[in-house]
């Protein structure tokens, strides 16, 4: 780094410690719009929320000065960004608009306009003017994709003494909700050489929601305009004349308590053309229409970008838009097998009759077709005068490949078809979604983690008397990279063959594992698609699996299952989160069905980990309230299969606890979680269309499952006529509700998700009260009496610094260390912080010398006379216990550690402090760390 006085860097650094917790910051609009030309000259920049103190991420403030302003209009929002410092110092600058910005001298917005603490915007732009456009989530852990990048303008100028941007971020554009008041704000900067990185936020936080500056004082009222939501586009394409024909449907939603009006529009974009179409629509309050558009003439096949805006019907601006990608191809004859449902597959225990077909033809005329054997016999065939449903007796077949062929005049169309031989432990899919395993429906409990949910029935390594999910190419084999980057060939085939030849003979594989979040590493559904072709050839018994941060429907007919998640955020000491994601995402998923390609079977994933042991602030674990109110909404919404991706459960008896009630529940359920889908929507139906429902029929019981859709209150009245005058228990919820004339009432707050049974039986579970009690004692007992230290969350009673952390993140180098002070002492000690198994500890730098030490600050002085601590394997030798005196840190107590027990306590005259420290003097060999530290009065 430059050298710099130190009396400017300890300026520097106070400036940086007064603005860690932001004041309460209110934006002023801008009276008039800035130029954006690189000088921040404008007037409206003077008035703008300003932010004088980059901190970095290496601790204290950043070398390096540069300011930060924030402003806005009825339009858009303004952010301006000044950094003393020459650009283009790295060999090669970026200047495309997609990926690597952020390794170029540049800087980063990240706007999260509903305060969310979870989901935002982030831009990025070089010195050069290049922008970059991203959606994050989970925290910012996740790239959620590009966004849409035609819509931020940005200008740049470099000096010789430093550089500066002026951006400008259409309101439109943002998906403002309809309770906006408060914007989450943060802005990063990189420096190349020399190497540094800093942000406004406290601890110099880059992808860190929790941590953003909140910016008030932002034209509520007049942004209200802005609050619109576009869905996914449903796309249908047929050929007439030579022409492609799209009809289009996409839903729009009224975020709004009021009626209102506006213009819908859809763009079809190529290098080519511009094909349009828009419609007037009346919305009602809180209004979601599906809108349509047909007939749309595109100039021929390829790749497309879709646009769609919502207008203003007065001034003809944009309220909201958003964009999506769209490969278009269609051909005027084609096969669509119905059954099988699964992989054109036939399995034997599927025992299916008849092998069922669509054939559609755009034009009239006679079509022949058929079945055809792997040599070319004919099997069977049939003639057509126009499209038409065929179907041919399974028992005709011969075991092996085989294709479906049509023919009509010179074209020939054709689709894959095999019956297989019986093979114990197949699996296939059956047509309403449900996993069959030998024939016979199976409802998947599949672990990803740290072994710590012992009740699952399959999980992503081998454990004896549980199925197996093999992680073939997400992680064991390092050619998968390579195998990413080009078209699958034969060469491909036989290394995967080669891959899959012992895996595929275990007679507990249950699935094999491709990828996680193929949408936000960049994994293209047309690559997805060769290589699960590939796979099936290889091992048509057993299904593909990836794990979509998304409804993923881009990936529909790529892989069988799809482990989604959408790991909503959960606020320190928030009630209960928000799982307005998961609502939406199943929405997604039930609107578009098939017509992307097949769906695949969803197991939903419910998270395991704390965010905050990844980087995140203001974070904690899902409670068991959160785990199974997440996991009913799934279910409710048409999941077929729980998943639980845990790591470090041992800190968590919400998980280890929380986790094992669930299975049992759903063991309990397995009748009915695998029984058909009954609800009709037409004989039954509930009250508001903020509820969410399905209906199962076990015997003579009926079994109700609900959930709310929103974060407020739904008032619902159900009704399905099949209850009559019946009782129905609320499941593990201690209470009953009483049909009359099949209807039944009752009230959901905040997702409340709900199951309801004529089923009288006690099915053996404690009550859900229960459960939770049973987590608070062990909560209680982890505290210990008189322990001063113990926080069940992070930053409940006080902070922990390091001399050093090999835990620590870019996101927060105290990543981790307030699990020296939960209470947990037992366990094999975790090698990371995410991602593998065991007891989270402070470990130091590896080949870092003594002294080693931590240190604590409680929110009040405390008075402090012992001190526990818990070394790793007996690593320290001797430690002191330290106060500070002035600036400097005095010791009041040493203590030998002798003996090799598992804790050392230190006695010293009782010390009325807020900071206290524990210093490790002298360590033996090896790995130094701490599983706990313990402060008592006396």
């Amino acid at each position: 780094m430059r050298s710099i006085d130190m009396k400017y860097r300890a300026v520097l650094f106070l400036l940086a410690l007064c603005c860690c917790a932001f004041a309460e910051l209110v934006a002023t609009k801008a009276a008039k719009p800035p130029v954006l030309d690189g000088n921040l000259n404008d007037e409206c920049w003077k008035k703008a929320v300003v932010f004088n103190v980059f901190n970095g991420t290496r601790k204290g403030a950043a070398v390096t000065p540069g300011q930060c302003f924030f402003t806005f209009d009825a339009e858009y929002i303004y952010v301006a960004c000044k950094t003393d410092f020459p650009a283009g110092k790295k060999e090669v600058s970026v200047t495309h608009t997609s990926g690597g910005i952020f390794m170029d001298d540049s800087f980063e917005i990240m706007l999260d306009p509903n305060c969310t603490k979870d989901f935002y915007y982030h831009i990025v732009v070089n010195a050069k003017g290049a922008v970059g456009t991203y959606t994050r989530g989970q925290a910012g852990i996740v790239n959620q994709g590009v966004w849409r990048n035609d819509v931020v303008q940005a200008k740049c100028k470099a000096e010789e003494t430093g550089w500066t941007a002026e951006v400008r971020i259409p309101l439109w554009a943002l998906d403002i909700s309809d309770a906006n008041v408060r914007w989450g704000f943060n802005c990063a900067r990189n420096i190349v050489k020399p190497d540094e990185a800093s942000s406004i936020a406290e601890g110099g936080a880059f992808h860190n929601a929790g941590r953003f500056a909140v910016i008030e004082g932002i034209d509520v009222n007049a942004a209200k305009r802005f609050c619109w939501k576009i869905g996914e586009c449903d796309v249908d394409l047929r050929s007439k004349d030579d022409k492609i024909l799209a009809t289009v449907k996409v839903p729009v939603s009224n975020l709004r308590d009021d009626k209102r009006g506006a213009i819908v529009g859809i763009y079809w974009m190529n290098k080519d053309a511009v094909v349009g179409q828009h419609k007037k629509y009346v919305f009602s309050k809180k209004e979601t229409v599906n809108t349509a558009f047909s007939n749309l003439v595109l100039p021929g096949k390829g790749d497309y970008k879709i646009l769609v805006d919502v207008i203003d019907p007065e001034s003809k601006k944009p309220l909201c838009g958003r964009s999506f990608k769209y490969k278009a191809d269609v051909k005027s004859l084609e096969i669509i097998v119905n059954r099988p449902s699964y992989r054109n597959a036939i399995f034997a225990s599927q025992k299916l009759k008849e092998v069922e077909y669509l054939v559609k033809c755009q034009e009239e005329g006679e079509i022949e077709t058929g079945i055809l054997d792997e040599a070319g016999k004919q099997l069977f065939v049939k003639k057509l005068q126009k499209g038409d449903v065929v179907r041919c007796p399974v028992e005709k077949l011969p075991i092996g490949k085989m294709k479906i062929y049509a023919k009509f005049g010179e074209q020939i169309v054709d689709a894959p078809l095999r019956k297989l031989e019986y093979k114990a432990g197949e699996v296939f899919i059956d047509e309403q979604g449900f996993i069959c395993r030998d024939g016979k429906r199976f409802w998947p409990m599949m672990e990803w983690g740290d072994k710590t949910t012992p009740l699952c029935n399959a999980a992503y390594y081998v454990i004896p008397g549980k199925l197996y999910v093999d992680p073939l190419h997400a992680w064991s084999y390092p050619e998968r990279k390579e195998l990413r980057k080009r078209i699958l060939n034969a060469d491909d085939r036989l290394f995967l063959a080669e891959k899959m030849k012992k895996g595929k003979e275990n007679p507990n594989l249950f699935a094999w594992f491709l990828c996680d979040e193929p949408d936000c590493q960049g994994i293209s559904p047309e690559w997805l698609k060769d290589f699960c072709g590939i796979l099936r050839d290889i091992d048509p018994y057993h299904p593909c699996v990836i794990s979509t941060y998304s409804n993923g429907l881009e990936y529909n007919g790529t892989a069988d299952i799809n482990g989604l998640h959408a790991y909503p955020k959960v606020e320190k000491y928030g009630k209960r989160g928000s799982f307005g994601k998961v609502v939406s995402y199943f929405d997604n998923i039930r609107r578009v069905g098939n017509s992307k390609g097949r769906a695949p079977a969803i197991t939903y994933i419910v998270p395991g980990y704390n965010n905050g042991d990844c980087g995140s602030f203001n974070n904690r674990i899902y409670t068991f309230d959160e785990t199974r109110t997440e996991s009913l909404i799934a279910i409710t919404m048409g999941s077929r299969g729980t998943e639980f991706y845990v790591w470090t459960g041992i800190h968590y008896p919400e998980l280890y606890i929380g986790n094992k009630e669930w299975c049992l529940e759903l063991k309990a359920l397995e009748p009915v979680l695998l029984s058909d889908d009954a609800w009709d929507g037409k004989t039954m139906s509930v009250s508001s269309k903020d509820m969410r429902c399905q209906v199962k029929y076990v015997g003579n019981e009926v079994w109700v499952f609900a959930c709310g859709a929103i974060e407020g209150t739904v008032d619902a009245t159900f009704t399905i006529p099949k209850l009559g005058n019946r009782k129905l228990q609320v499941f593990r919820e201690g209470r009953t509700v009483q049909a009359n004339g099949g209807k039944f009432q009752d009230k959901f707050t905040n997702f409340d998700a709900r199951i309801y049974t004529t089923d009288a039986r006690d099915f053996g579970l404690k009550t859900l009260k229960q459960v939770e009690e049973e987590i608070e004692a062990v909560h209680k007992r982890q505290k210990k009496a008189g322990n001063l230290a113990y926080q069940r969350y992070e930053g409940d009673s006080l902070e922990i610094k390091a001399s050093s952390n090999r835990f620590a993140t870019t996101r927060n180098p105290e990543n981790c260390l307030w699990h020296v002070t939960d209470g947990v002492i037992e366990g094999e000690v975790a090698p990371r912080a995410h991602g593998k198994a065991g007891t989270l500890v402070w470990f130091a730098r590896a080949k870092a010398k003594a002294p080693h030490w931590l240190e604590f600050t409680f929110k009040e002085n405390q008075k402090i006379g012992r001190a526990v601590i818990y070394p790793v394997n007996d690593c320290v030798a001797e430690y002191e216990v330290q106060v500070q005196d002035g600036t400097e840190w005095r010791a009041i107590a040493k203590c030998k550690c002798e003996g090799g027990v598992p804790s050392y306590s230190c006695k010293f005259k009782p010390v009325n402090a807020a900071k206290i420290r524990i210093c490790l003097t002298a360590v033996k060999d090896g790995e130094v760390g701490l599983r706990e530290v313990e402060f008592y009065g006396e």
